[in-house]
């Protein structure tokens, strides 16, 4: 069931019921001019600026954690009673905490547009509670409770709302399906399973195409921008949820790559084009310029021969601006064992065994 997108960072990646205190020396309670650092979700510490009693988070304050800002009232190093936590690439949840844990009635706003209006328990979308869309579709009703159902919620056509409890349902047609985390997917069912055509949104991207048994495949597009790294827009064929067969990709910073895909990554042949206007054509494996190969240089430069690891390694020529160029063998982007020619094409120099001679 699609875990690649199907991950609660909502509820588990951030929010937890663990904690770790740094000892802090008793004081009266005021507003601390300095910083203390507190850890109260797991794996997830900063400073907190704010009221302060017996050296922990107590009162009103705002805490600037390696997850991102939590701003609130304060209980004991944790978020209790009304507050806020806007995560640095995914969203912001304003509304009720218990105890560092999201519970009451509140609202997550996903940086994909979607957003979820209403109760919360232990971390989860919990009793009543609406699921806006982007595009205006939304899901009005009860929510689960406890583990949040891998099946999700549909919704199908003419306003009409199903909740999927369980994989024995085998709904076939097309219809909404909802996340716990906010993720949502739009088009085919077949046998309850994700089928067709169908577009799915999550936090840092989204995906239109083809389906099959819950995995693209087929035909797609596959946009992705995240926080941080490398942001991307792949147009062409999946298989098992990877890139396989002939596709095109955009990279965010502008580098494109056409030809054939195996198990996610550039395999066979292809053409990279470089923004700094460089360009290889050839032969590639696991994302790497190996085998045959021509790569050429904005200046004029040439070569045209073998590449491993894109590296320039075995036979190949080098073809000079200036009209020089080398003939044999290179390892690991120099020449090895050759003739360098003149621009007359007379012979000027030899290599042997990387050692140049006259």
């Amino acid at each position: 069931m699609i875990k690649y997108f199907v991950l609660l960072f909502l509820i588990i990646g951030i929010h937890c019921h663990s904690q770790n205190t740094t000892s802090q020396k008793t004081v009266d309670k005021k507003i601390e001019k300095d910083s203390i650092k507190i850890c109260p979700f797991e794996k997830n510490c900063g400073y907190y600026k704010g009221e302060v009693v017996n050296g922990k988070a107590n009162g009103k304050g705002r805490a600037n954690l390696a997850g991102g800002i939590a701003e609130g009232n304060w209980k004991d190093n944790r978020l209790d009673g009304y507050g806020t936590y806007d995560w640095k690439d995914k969203g912001k949840y304003v509304g009720e905490y218990k105890n560092g844990s999201l519970k009451g009635n509140g609202t997550f706003t996903n940086l994909n547009g979607s957003k979820y209006i209403g109760e919360w328990k232990n971390y989860m979308f919990y009793g009543q509670g609406t699921f806006y869309t982007p595009d205006g579709k939304n899901y009005i009703g009860k929510w689960s409770e406890g583990k949040p159902k891998e099946r999700g919620f549909i919704t199908f056509a003419k306003g009409s709302k199903v909740a999927i409890k369980s994989k024995d349902d085998k709904f076939t047609g097309q219809g909404t399906r909802i996340y716990q985390d906010g993720i949502y997917y739009i088009g085919g069912f077949k046998d309850g399973l994700l089928n067709g055509q169908g577009a799915i949104y999550f936090t840092n991207g989204k995906y239109i195409g083809e389906w099959k048994a819950d995995k693209r495949n087929g035909k797609g597009t596959m946009i992705y921008y995240p926080n941080n790294g490398q942001s991307y827009n792949y147009v062409g064929e999946f298989r098992d949820n990877k890139f396989n067969g002939q596709g095109n990709m955009i990279l965010g910073n502008n580098d494109k790559y056409i030809g054939e895909w195996k198990d996610g990554k550039p395999n066979g042949q292809g053409t990279w084009q470089y923004d700094n206007k460089e360009k290889y054509s050839g032969l590639l494996k696991d994302g790497h310029r190996s085998g045959q190969g021509t790569y050429i240089w904005p200046n004029g430069d040439k070569y045209v021969g073998e590449f491993l690891m894109s590296k320039q390694n075995g036979k190949g020529t080098f073809f000079y601006a200036n009209k020089e160029k080398f003939v044999g063998e290179w390892s690991n982007d120099k020449e090895l064992n050759g003739i360098l020619y003149s621009s007359t094409g007379e012979k000027k120099c030899t290599y042997k065994n990387g050692i140049k001679t006259e």
